[in-house]
């Protein structure tokens, strides 16, 4: 996805055949993309949406605003949106409602995780602070979200929530290699080395390593 770009051009700044035009010009494309996110219809109905659609919207607005030149907005999206999204979207039990409606609610749990976790990493490369959040009665924690999920990668069987297509422990692999080296927590740890095994020294590389300068 997106997220990875920054890093991109990050490099091709040091390749001396990419020139200073090639990054203003590159900049400014990526200025007008995020201004038609967040103008035209596509991109407001987008952003209004409160499924797992509103936070991949976050999510990648975050990193075409940092490809922009425009941390400080991204900043903005990662620290109030995208939290606020969790507030709406996780309850104090760690189940996300409107993926649990869908007739595909495991794999969409998944994958909202997944987008939720690459907004973290991003976050923490800005420097926001973002993996330990809840909002008020226990909800939007992406930690208890992450273990409401984990038991059933053991029991795919006792998933009670409908799922038209074949339940997919692999589904989990992302967020599960990201929840083990952030959060420390031992059923994660645990599922990540059944269902996700990557040693940990090279998780906690692979997290470190967005937007370096």
């Amino acid at each position: 996805g997106f997220m990875g770009l920054p890093d991109v051009l990050k490099l091709l700044e040091k390749c001396p055949a990419w020139t200073t035009k090639d990054r203003v010009r590159m900049r400014e494309w990526w200025a007008a993309y995020g201004e038609w996110m967040q103008t035209s219809k596509i991109g407001l109905d987008e952003k209004k949406a409160t499924n797992n659609h509103g936070a991949a919207y976050d999510v990648q607005l975050a990193a075409v605003l940092v490809m922009a030149g425009k941390e400080d907005e991204a900043r903005k999206v990662l620290g109030e949106s995208l939290p606020a999204r969790l507030d709406a979207h996780i309850t104090a039990e760690g189940k996300q409602p409107r993926e649990l409606a869908r007739t595909k609610s495991w794999s969409y749990s998944c994958f909202n995780l997944k987008n939720i976790c690459k907004g973290g990493v991003m976050a923490q490369a800005l420097g926001v602070p973002f993996w330990d959040h809840q909002g008020p009665e226990g909800r939007g924690s992406l930690k208890k979200a992450m273990l409401f999920l984990v038991p059933f990668l053991k029991n795919p069987g006792s998933w009670p929530e409908k799922q038209i297509t074949k339940f997919e422990p692999k589904e989990a692999r992302y967020w599960l290699n990201v929840g083990a080296v952030m959060y420390e927590d031992e059923a994660i740890r645990n599922a990540q080395e059944e269902f996700a095994p990557m040693d940990k020294a090279d998780v906690e590389d692979w997290i470190s390593t967005p937007l370096r300068k």
